[in-house]
């Protein structure tokens, strides 16, 4: 297997209609990365702050927006990011009237 620079990948396991294959899964800390880039580079999220975090694949953003329209902006960034799986949208949107 060649090495990808940036990538650090390992070997999964992933049952596909009952046969076994193998599938390389670049590191969680890469996807993280390339997560971050997307948040930072959608204009729709500016002054926004997320938490991520990445387990297999596996993205889970955190954090308060303003409206909806920067809740589900964050989840279309963060699954155009390379090696996301599933993204699990935590963020809370901060309704200005509510105290």
């Amino acid at each position: 297997m060649r090495s990808v620079p940036g990538r650090e990948p390992s070997r999964r396991p992933v049952v596909a209609g009952g046969i076994a294959m193998t599938t390389v899964v670049a590191a969680d800390a890469c996807i993280e990365k390339r997560v971050r880039e997307q948040l930072a580079g959608d204009v729709r999220l500016r002054g926004a702050a997320f938490g991520v975090t990445v387990a297999d694949g596996f993205v889970t953003l955190t954090g308060v927006v303003f409206d909806w329209h920067q809740r589900m902006a964050a989840q279309d960034a963060a699954q155009r990011a390379d090696g996301v799986v599933e993204v699990a949208n935590e963020i809370h949107v901060a309704l200005p009237w509510v105290g």
